[in-house]
């Protein structure tokens, strides 16, 4: 569901999946800048009975998704709806999984006659991708140990009104980072024509809206625009695969005061550098989004301009945090760094094989000041 206003028609929604009761999973802040109000009247409206588990915090662990699950039994709720960042849909559906799997557990080996994952309802107040997000990480479990449960929300309502209260710097990072997960998505080696069309209209979306979006959360044309991007990019790269940024980011984001977000964009230029001999089309086409003069230019001399034009966008934003991280690697740091990285899953789908040797020299060119 998208468009503005879309909030307000949740609890028909929910009333159409038959539900009753619902857990409304957010964060303080969310509870008190109002941006709940009009969810819990759309509820109301329907009868739908509600309680509030407003503790989630920006790191979320196994212990506040119990506390929400003993919520969610004690209040006989049967479905949920996350309101927030990744952080908070994340702990909906780790709520949602422990739920199902312990009456999974509990009814062997007759699971299938009472299996039931309650459905979760996710409405962002970020727009992010969340890719980097994974279910096993929350539960402290191996994906083997959870299937078949779902992690996937039931329902995902994108209203532009629900970013207005978010910060100019939070909006330029979640820009910054579904426009990653977008060009990787997009040059991937398993990307096809399906995944090419998601992602580049994002990378388009996101080209001509994220200075404005960030300039003013309230231009809800912006708004609509940047949320639509980060749909189009969660549908188009969860089905192609990422790549080496992803992978190189996820292993230094290990690594104590440094977040994911921060470790993508700090190796998001040094990677497209070295991708772009692989697969320079595709980098004309992603120069063609941010409408550069490709046309007439040799090939090779076109895709730089992909590589430019993303490099004047992040100059142009609003980021207080360093992209560059002034953290000190020794040598032998970064060589425990790069070798755990070309194992990740992600390596697999980049379109230029990355050795040890690759990965020491991205790693140095990205940790450079």
């Amino acid at each position: 569901m998208s468009g503005r206003d879309a909030r307000k028609v949740l609890g028909h929604e929910f009333k159409k999946m038959g539900c009753r009761v619902v857990l409304v999973c957010t964060e303080k802040c969310i509870l008190n800048n109002g941006l709940l109000l009009d969810i819990l009247d759309a509820l109301s409206r329907e009868n739908m009975a509600f309680d509030v588990f407003e503790d989630i915090g920006p790191e979320p662990d196994i212990r506040l998704v119990e506390e929400g699950l003993k919520v969610f039994r004690n209040d006989q709720c049967d479905a949920l709806l996350a309101v927030g960042s990744s952080n908070v849909l994340s702990t909906a559906r780790a709520i949602s999984a422990m739920h199902a799997r312990s009456l999974l557990l509990e009814s062997l080996p007759e699971w299938k006659k009472s299996y039931h994952q309650p459905p979760v309802v996710a409405v962002p107040t970020y727009a992010g991708t969340g890719l980097e997000q994974t279910l096993p990480d929350l539960l402290g479990t191996t994906p083997q140990e959870q299937a078949p449960l779902t992690s996937s929300p039931s329902i995902t309502v994108l209203d532009p009104v629900m970013l207005q209260n978010l910060p100019q710097e939070r909006a330029a990072w979640g820009g910054l980072i579904t426009l990653t997960h977008a060009i990787e998505g997009y040059l991937s080696t398993n990307s096809f024509e399906l995944s090419d069309l998601f992602n580049l209209e994002a990378i388009r979306q996101i080209a001509r809206y994220l200075r404005r979006f960030v300039a003013s959360r309230q231009n809800l044309a912006a708004a609509e625009a940047i949320l639509n991007a980060s749909l189009y990019t969660t549908l188009g790269s969860t089905n192609s695969g990422l790549g080496a940024i992803s992978a190189l980011a996820c292993t230094l984001a290990t690594e104590p005061g440094i977040n994911y977000e921060q470790a993508c964009l700090t190796l998001l230029l040094p990677v497209l550098e070295f991708n772009a001999t692989a697969c320079p089309e595709k980098m004309v086409h992603i120069a063609s989004c941010f409408g550069q003069p490709v046309h007439k230019l040799p090939e090779h001399r076109a895709a730089r301009l992909a590589i430019l034009a993303i490099r004047e966008l992040i100059r142009d934003l609003p980021l207080n945090r360093p992209i560059c991280i002034s953290q000190s690697f020794t040598r032998d740091a970064i060589r425990k760094l790069a070798t755990t990285a070309i194992q990740h899953r992600n390596m697999l789908t980049n379109p230029r094989e990355v050795t040890l040797a690759d990965a020491i020299k991205l790693y140095n060119q990205a940790l450079t000041i």
